[in-house]
């Protein structure tokens, strides 16, 4: 698939030593996503595929990278990495109409926006593949993206998630009850206020949460007739699958639910706790936003990502 024929517009940021180039590409009228291109200035990148870090519900790029600059993106970016930060459709620069009223759901950002961002990557660097670094719902993504059109994984040189499950949030009553509040909300309002529960800078659109809510109430990872956790033996990519003791919004059951289906014989998963040797007990955010993941979450990601990507770079000559 080619994006050359979408519209977009490109503005450059900076933030200190850092030069961000936007490239906001239009799906339509109304949607769009944002690729941000970070790179540190006088910093040459190294013989590496570019890395793409992908954001979770109720965020957007800052997750990253803050407004400071600081941030996993910025740290890569100082070792020679090729970083790139999607934000999908309805977050941070990607525009969207009115969330209200919009009808997105969570196969329309598997089919649409994460095949565009990678295809779009693709075609501005001349790369054959690409590292996908996903947290929570940007995992989700991928892992569906690759099983569901399981050609694709011969664009992915490996996939990194963090704090990424779809059907285990409802063991406990405080799971069941967070779960039962999102259609009550949606049904009332038609999309999820996030902002207004503080829970995220990003409102979310209300069918990605029903379709979320369902995934986890019953127990199945099943979208629109079509099985998503039966389809994850079709990625065939390196896999390190990465989540934190005390993550209760993806709690290791989860995580490696999902870990346990994927069809790769190269595949990582690891517990990320003091009781496992860690310098914390990591959850869902501390894990990519804190300064023991800087220390030792951050390294294990850039050194996965060096072995392999140096094993992709030789079989490209």
């Amino acid at each position: 698939m080619g994006t050359r024929s979408l519209k977009t517009e490109v503005d450059q940021e900076s933030i200190g030593d850092l030069r961000i180039e936007v490239h906001k590409v239009y799906l339509s009228s109304t949607s769009a996503i944002a690729l941000s291109h970070v790179r540190r200035k006088d910093t040459p990148l190294r013989h590496l595929p570019p890395v793409v870090l992908a954001h979770g519900v109720f965020v957007n790029r800052n997750i990253w990278l803050s407004a400071k600059g600081k941030g996993m993106a910025a740290w890569l970016a100082r070792f020679g990495l090729d970083v790139w930060l999607l934000e999908v459709r309805g977050h941070g620069r990607a525009s969207v109409g009115d969330p209200r009223r919009s009808k997105t759901g969570f196969d329309d950002l598997v089919d649409v926006d994460v095949r565009v961002a990678i295809e779009t990557i693709r075609e501005l660097t001349g790369a054959k593949k690409l590292f996908w670094v996903g947290h929570s719902h940007g995992g989700i993504l991928i892992y569906a993206f690759l099983g569901k059109y399981h050609e694709a994984n011969s664009l992915l040189a490996g996939v990194v998630t963090l704090g990424t499950q779809t059907t285990e949030q409802n063991k406990t009553w405080r799971q069941r009850c967070r779960l039962i509040s999102i259609p009550v909300v949606v049904s009332l309002l038609g999309y999820f206020p996030a902002r207004r529960l503080r829970l995220g800078p990003e409102d979310e659109f209300g069918r990605v949460m029903l379709e979320w809510f369902w995934w986890n109430w019953k127990q199945k990872w099943i979208n629109n007739d079509f099985d998503y956790q039966s389809a994850l033996r079709n990625i065939s990519v390196p896999l390190l699958c990465l989540v934190g003791v005390s993550d209760d919004m993806a709690n290791p059951e989860g995580c490696e639910r999902i870990f346990n289906g994927v069809g790769s014989s190269d595949k990582t998963f690891c517990v990320l706790g003091r009781r496992y040797s860690n310098r914390a007990d990591y959850d869902h955010t501390s894990i990519i936003i804190s300064a023991d993941a800087e220390r030792e979450v951050w390294p294990m990601i850039l050194q996965w990502i060096e072995r392999r990507g140096i094993a992709t770079s030789q079989a490209d000559l």
